[in-house]
């Protein structure tokens, strides 16, 4: 069984996405909105945009590096392309499998995105994320051929998952239910 996963945690903004990425894999955890980070105040500027996810691809491209066991990467993620980019760096690198969660949840941004701009990222979104099956995890794979989608809706992330969650903020989470509506 493999011991090195890149989870790459998609939805649209304010979702829990970050919250999802710190709990899973701790300061491994990297998204594009970090470069906007500037003493702990947000500064968006989308003409860095480009700038801002080559940021994100190299802080996970050394963690990889590092052979670090859990790997979160949570951004929009609403169309391919965007996640091509991941899948070809672990292409090099033989030990890391992929998983791909969906957050579904509407906490409200906390960047302050405007609606018009969820909206248009909900068009574009694509329900179907494709992962070759070399970067699947076996028991995974099963349920998968080549081509097809292996994204999991919060109602399927593992028990155990939930478990950690718990145990790490167990007052922020008591009582909470994955949210699994359709878009």
């Amino acid at each position: 069984m493999n011991m090195y996963t890149l989870y790459l945690i998609r939805g649209l903004p304010g979702s829990g996405k970050s919250t999802l990425g710190r709990l899973i894999a701790g300061r491994h955890s990297f998204e594009a909105d970090d470069y906007f980070m500037k003493e702990g105040v947000y500064t968006f500027d989308p003409s860095l945009l480009p700038q801002a996810h080559e940021s994100c691809q190299l802080h996970v491209e050394a963690s990889v590096r590092e052979m670090v066991p859990e790997i979160a990467v949570c951004n929009t993620f609403s169309e391919q392309w965007e996640v091509d980019p991941y899948l070809e760096m672990l292409k090099e690198y033989h030990l890391y499998t992929v998983n791909i969660i969906e957050c579904q949840s509407d906490y409200g941004s906390v960047h302050g995105v405007p609606d018009h701009t969820v909206q248009a990222m909900k068009d574009r979104w694509c329900s179907s994320i494709v992962i070759p099956k070399e970067l699947c995890q076996e028991r995974l794979c099963k349920r998968a051929t080549e081509g097809a989608s292996t994204t999991f809706k919060a109602d399927e992330v593992s028990s155990a998952l939930h478990e950690r969650v718990n145990e790490l903020e167990p007052d922020k989470y008591d009582g909470v239910q994955a949210d699994t509506h359709s878009r």
